[in-house]
């Protein structure tokens, strides 16, 4: 089993992240243990504000393995169900990660995708051994971080759907995404508040409203991980479907930097039982700006209008109704 090694005290260091990985998911490719190929991506962006780019998924529609059925926003780890430990790893396992730094002996994995979205869509599965449910820990949260520091492609991001909120496994699991196409959120303007590192995209200036957290050092991270992980264990001791999207953009403290780490917190309405294959969904990867559509008549005709009503729906009553207290809840626990 190949194991990539780190440290985060020379991850600056460790510029072959990305080589290492998509040489290994090409050779995945050409061997064929993926489900179909995603070479020739149809692909538009819309006209209008958001720039919103639509990806035609047919493939994804037709070919991946059924949804599981999800009813809460935390449910059991189900052994009788798929899990990413029932993997053949010599067809899909790209590597494990193993920060020296760090105690423990139980390793998180990158696996490749096999229904994939785009060139690259792999899945980073913190410590997958033990079998834990698609409910956000601590733990995953500085991985994925680390996983940002540890790519020098400033197309990577890492994206999360919990369960009633699209997540398609329950087993914890990131998306890791390359995509070349910048979007309109990375370098949205975003309210400062009075907490360090929390902005707010606020409704009048994106439709999809969320708390934004930000980073720029690396030894930042177990700190930034313990603050939004604060965030997402109130969403869970109040049954709220959440998505979460990090990504390179423009830092908001410094506009001449477009290299800050901007992690995107999404509170949302729940969606009960097994994705459909519809027209499009409103998952992570759509709330940030990327649509992947279904059908090709859908793909032809979609515009922005659409997709902006449906993200307000699905994000704006729930933001409005949390967004105070995650603020106060935030401010209290900085006070300690």
């Amino acid at each position: 089993m190949e194991t990539f090694e780190y440290s985060l005290s020379s991850i600056e260091n460790e510029i072959n992240f990305d080589e290492k990985l998509k040489e290994k998911w090409d050779n995945f490719m050409e061997n064929g243990n993926f489900r179909y190929r995603v070479d020739n991506l149809k692909r538009r962006t819309l006209k209008g504000r958001y720039q919103y780019l639509a990806e035609m998924q047919q493939n994804r529609a037709e070919n991946r393995r059924p949804p599981q059925h999800m009813t809460d926003v935390v449910q059991k780890f189900d052994e009788s169900k798929f899990n990413f430990t029932k993997i053949c790893a010599a067809k899909e396992l790209i590597f494990s990660l193993n920060n020296k730094d760090r105690e423990s002996g139980l390793l998180d994995k990158i696996i490749i995708n096999v229904s994939p979205i785009n060139l690259y869509h792999s899945l980073l599965v913190p410590q997958a051994d033990l079998k834990l449910p698609q409910v956000l820990t601590e733990h995953s949260l500085n991985v994925a971080l680390e996983v940002m520091f540890l790519s020098t492609d400033k197309n990577i991001r890492l994206c999360f759907n919990s369960l009633c909120a699209y997540a398609s496994v329950n087993h914890l699991h990131w998306h890791i995404i390359y995509l070349q196409q910048n979007l309109y959120i990375q370098n949205a303007t975003l309210e400062i508040t009075e907490i360090k590192n929390l902005y707010l995209l606020n409704p009048e200036v994106y439709p999809a409203p969320c708390f934004v957290f930000t980073i720029n050092q690396q030894e930042n991270i177990p700190s930034m991980a313990r603050k939004v992980f604060q965030v997402i264990e109130y969403f869970l001791d109040n049954n709220i479907a959440h998505n979460v999207y990090i990504c390179r953009g423009q830092d908001p403290e410094n506009l001449e930097n477009y290299d800050c780490i901007r992690i995107f917190v999404w509170a949302r309405e729940s969606v009960v039982g097994a994705k459909r294959s519809d027209s499009f969904v409103i998952a992570v990867l759509e709330l940030a700006g990327q649509i992947l559509v279904f059908k090709p008549e859908m793909y032809e005709t979609i515009e922005e209008d659409e997709i902006s009503q449906a993200q307000q729906r699905t994000v704006l009553p729930v933001f409005k109704r949390v967004k105070d207290e995650v603020i106060q809840l935030l401010a209290t626990n900085s006070e300690k």
